[in-house]
């Protein structure tokens, strides 16, 4: 069984918000779920507000949408499939992965996730690897935090954790979304013109496992 979703990153949005006195605009990240699959415990909207909940407070606006982005209409598109019944040879030990230029560019093992947790905190920890692979495709770098959402490999503490509250970002990897957003074709406005520079390190970072 698996899922593919879709994720098109799009140009900044009429999306603006009041800080400190003055007006800004937020960057907008639209996505775009085709599901495949019935499975009563995959809760793909919940999964989807604890993701939003957690780009909110890096300054990024998530608008997800059902159904496939127009041909041509988006650029540079992100790919996630979202999978299960993963045999062990394949990645073994994550629960998805990302590729910043190759597709699919995140491929997600909701088998995995379900067995590392349980069923009532599944969606709370399928939310935080939407929100970490999709934040490498925006970084454009395979770079991990010590702590929080970005670290490499989460603890069963750190699992536990996010019943309570989502995992905050780090300050360098907020400073890398909106880096990335603003400089790199992967995504946003830059894709749609060749003033852009090349990701931090392009000896394959797109290989980011979580």
């Amino acid at each position: 069984m698996k899922m593919g979703a879709m994720v098109a990153i799009l140009a900044i949005a009429d999306v603006v918000v009041q800080a400190k006195g003055e007006f800004r605009r937020l960057p907008v990240v639209t996505v775009y779920v085709q599901r495949g699959f019935s499975d009563m415990r995959l809760s793909v909207p919940s999964a989807e507000g604890i993701a939003s909940e957690m780009f909110s407070k890096a300054g990024v606006q998530i608008q997800w949408k059902t159904g496939s982005p127009k041909t041509g209409r988006e650029a540079h598109p992100i790919l996630i499939e979202i999978t299960s019944d993963t045999p062990e040879t394949i990645h073994p030990g994550v629960f998805a992965y990302a590729r910043v230029f190759e597709g699919p560019h995140i491929r997600i093992f909701w088998d995995r996730i379900e067995r590392a947790c349980g069923e009532s905190l599944a969606d709370k920890l399928l939310g935080h690897v939407l929100a970490h692979e999709i934040t490498h495709i925006l970084q454009g770098i395979d770079h991990h935090s010590q702590e929080g959402l970005m670290k490499a490999r989460w603890t069963a503490h750190d699992i536990l954790q996010m019943a309570y509250k989502p995992l905050p970002f780090e300050a360098k990897d907020v400073r890398l979304i909106h880096y990335g957003l603003e400089h790199y074709c992967l995504a946003g406005p830059t894709a749609r013109s060749r003033e852009c520079s090349a990701p931090i390190s392009h000896t394959n970072i797109a290989s980011s496992k979580r």
